[in-house]
C-alpha cells in the first residue's frame, strides 16, 4: 500500500472517530457522511460542469440514493 494511501485511510479513520464522539449517535455519524459527501458532490460537479445548479442536483441524487439505499 502507498504511503499517500495509508495517510488518507488514517486521518479518514480518525476523522470517523473524531465526528462520532463529537454527536454520541452512530446514526448522526452516518447523516454527517453522507451529507459530507453530498457537499463533495455539489462542489465537484459544479466546478466541473461550472454550474450550480447541476451541483445541487448531483447533491441531492446522491444523498437520496445513499439515504434510501441503507434504509
Amino acid at each position: 500500500m502507498k504511503m499517500n494511501n495509508i495517510l488518507k485511510v488514517a486521518f479518514l479513520a480518525l476523522f470517523t472517530i473524531v465526528i462520532n464522539n463529537s454527536v454520541n449517535a452512530p446514526w448522526k455519524t452516518w447523516i454527517i457522511h453522507e451529507l459530507m459527501e453530498a457537499g463533495f458532490h455539489f462542489i465537484f460537479v459544479s466546478i466541473a460542469f461550472l454550474n450550480l445548479e447541476i451541483g445541487i442536483l448531483a447533491a441531492f441524487i446522491h444523498f437520496v440514493i445513499d439515504v434510501s439505499h441503507t434504509l
